[in-house]
């Protein structure tokens, strides 16, 4: 069923791939708050909030600039905390509030110049090496730990879990309803006043070569989605499309503005893309698929090989293209992975692909099984497109393939996948994968749920667990 199998093993380390993480939330942040304009108020209300309590949730609509917030007050209060940064499921190490304490973990190490056993641990431990860690810090530098938690509302498990130690503060951003948030301190981010807005268009305009002249500031000002950075973003990308590629003139650009529709959905992105002959919409619409489905974004192979088996032409030039078209969309990171650059938008754009995602979902899971088994996005991706699929018995195979496999890293990544499947369906495919599974691979899945999991999850545990045992019983 899987192809170009090695017996030896050389998938990254966890240290490693942490270290790479560092990395590409740090390109993240900076490109955040590379056109923020400071909202002083905000960030004073953020700090005083911070003052008087060890975890603030930052509560705001999507698109209403809550990450740039998050990120700039990071940056303005460098020297009064020791600042550390998270994007939450930004790749498959930090889908999970214990491995997002992993992650912070490393980073505290690299801090203190110590070893890294972060990922060897197990839950309770790494919450108590977590603890340990910050005091250490803060007896070193005198400074407190903030730690940065943007996109929270994607962790698998409610960030209340995270309960800071003494000498650590969180500030999480979430998307939720206020009340949802009873075990933080809750800060409700405010609609852009009309000032800050302008501010911000301003300065976007001038980072994508546009000149913000008054008599275009006034006519973008009428449109009733200025409230939000997205639909900002959004315009000054549009505008620099059409002064670099369509040579259009200032007086065109205030009629763009005027044409362009307020709602944040599809027919803003076929606005925003200058969408002319089918093959240009057909590249567009099919990439855009892909990065939907994607938990963590893709590269051009898998892009590539997706169109070739779906009949499409691929115009490498013509790719680029669209991916100059819609920065606005997307963040590419230094590893060549495209990324939409808010889960938000993912969830928008879903809706525009109605039944062809499960072909889409197919082709994907189809070159993920062609991958080496070292192969990092094979280890990260496989389990969690099987299910998208309803592909159990690729599961059961891959899950049989790994029990048998003596890396431990490959063992540590497929276990993290397999609790993450505890979350989909309350368990219900997760199930029927035990059931068709052979002794070593449901011995396996066992050893993978043998971990503190939340209260919440115990009707689902009792079910797996039975599952287990009959599974193991009927065996022998």
């Amino acid at each position: 069923m899987f192809s170009n199998r090695k017996e030896v093993f050389c998938l990254k380390s966890f240290s490693e791939r942490y270290d790479r993480l560092h990395d590409l939330i740090s390109a993240y942040a900076e490109e955040k708050t590379a056109c923020y304009t400071a909202r002083s108020t905000a960030l004073e209300e953020c700090y005083r909030a911070l003052r008087d309590n060890r975890f603030v949730t930052l509560v705001g609509s999507p698109g209403m600039g809550t990450s740039s917030l998050l990120f700039a007050f990071g940056k303005k209060y460098a020297e009064r905390y020791n600042i550390f940064r998270v994007v939450c499921a930004f790749d498959a190490t930090t889908d999970l509030v214990s491995d997002v304490l992993r992650f912070l973990v490393h980073e505290l190490e690299n801090a203190l110049g110590t070893d890294h056993s972060a990922y060897t641990a197990d839950d309770e431990a790494i919450r108590h090496t977590f603890s340990v860690l910050t005091a250490r810090l803060y007896r070193r530098t005198g400074k407190e730990c903030l730690f940065l938690l943007d996109e929270a509302d994607l962790l698998k498990i409610d960030i209340a879990e995270l309960d800071p130690p003494p000498y650590a503060r969180f500030i999480a951003v979430s998307h939720r309803d206020a009340d949802q948030h009873i075990s933080s301190f809750v800060l409700s981010v405010q609609t852009l006043s009309c000032e800050e807005a302008c501010s911000i268009l301003s300065a976007q305009l001038r980072a994508h070569g546009v000149e913000p002249r008054p008599a275009l500031l006034e006519a973008a000002m009428k449109k009733s989605n200025m409230h939000n950075c997205s639909f900002i973003k959004m315009m000054a990308q549009k505008l620099e499309n059409a002064v670099k590629v369509d040579g259009k003139s200032d007086d065109d650009l205030i009629d763009i503005v005027n044409e362009m529709p307020d709602a944040l959905g599809w027919d803003v992105y076929v606005f925003t893309t200058e969408v002319g002959a089918a093959t240009t919409y057909t590249m567009q619409k099919g990439a855009m698929a892909l990065l939907v489905l994607g938990r963590h974004g893709f590269g051009r192979e898998l892009l590539r090989y997706t169109f070739a088996n779906g009949g499409l032409i691929w115009d490498e030039a013509l790719f680029d293209r669209v991916l100059t078209m819609l920065k606005a969309y997307f963040f590419i990171d230094r590893n060549g992975v495209i990324r939409l650059a808010s889960p938000w938008l993912r969830d928008t754009l879903y809706t525009c692909f109605g039944g062809g995602t499960h072909e889409i979902s197919g082709q994907i899971l189809t070159w993920l099984k062609q991958l080496d088994v070292s192969d990092e996005t094979r280890a990260d991706e496989l389990l969690h497109h099987c299910r998208l699929c309803g592909d159990s018995a690729a599961a059961a195979s891959y899950l049989t393939e790994i029990a048998s496999s003596g890396d431990d890293v490959l063992r540590a990544v497929t276990a993290r996948e397999i609790r993450k499947l505890l979350f989909y369906d309350q368990g219900e495919w997760l199930l029927e994968l035990i059931r068709l599974c052979d002794p070593k691979a449901v011995g396996f899945i066992g050893d993978a749920l043998n971990t503190p999991l939340p209260q919440s999850m115990a009707p689902t545990l009792c079910q797996i667990y039975k599952a287990l045992f009959n599974a193991g019983r009927n065996e022998k």
